[in-house]
């Protein structure tokens, strides 16, 4: 084998790996993506829940004060 084989067999072996490793990165990417995907869908779920738990204490606060003025009426 002359040094142009040997060459062009080392591009070869480097080549692959290099398919091999940006392979991995493009998995590792997507993973990232969904990871940031859920992360994104969890926020909202909260901001959404945040929300309804204040309606429920206003309305739940409001419920007090009506049993309040109702209890000194009495």
């Amino acid at each position: 084998m002359d040094k142009a084989e040997q060459a062009h067999q080392k591009w070869d072996e480097a080549s692959r790996e290099w398919k091999k490793a940006q392979q991995k990165w493009d998995e590792a990417s997507l993973e990232w993506k969904k990871t940031r995907q859920k992360w994104a869908d969890a926020s909202r779920e909260l901001k959404k829940t945040r929300l309804e738990r204040g309606k429920a204490y206003q309305k739940w606060k409001k419920v007090l004060q009506e049993l309040k003025k109702a209890r000194k009426g009495t």
